[in-house]
């Protein structure tokens, strides 16, 4: 297996998806490290556009998991790329308004 840019915008969507735990979730926690190969196999065969590997953190407004979820698709040229993540992203960021206390 080789790396590729869309196995880096999986790694990254689950990296976001750690930070909106907050770290206090592992990914995957329930399952044993045994079972891991099986749930990727039945995913990778099985996967609709409405599974995902991990729930919505709670601080995640849908955007965001929504952004999350397209780069966890299964067909990797299905997944955004980095230009499209930073072009969503900042323009998420340009659209939220921030005062200062």
């Amino acid at each position: 297996d080789e790396f590729t840019m869309q196995s880096s915008v999986w790694s990254f969507g689950v990296t976001l998806w750690e930070i909106l735990t907050l770290c206090r979730q592992k990914p995957l926690a329930h399952v044993a490290d045994h079972q891991i190969t099986t749930l990727a196999e039945k995913y990778g065969s099985t996967a609709t556009s409405q599974q995902t590997w991990l729930p919505q953190p709670l601080l995640s407004p849908p955007e965001i998991f929504d952004l999350m979820r397209e780069c966890w698709q299964k067909n990797p040229s299905d997944r955004p790329t980095f230009q499209h993540i930073h072009l969503f992203l900042e323009q998420k960021c340009a659209s939220t308004i921030y005062h200062a206390v």
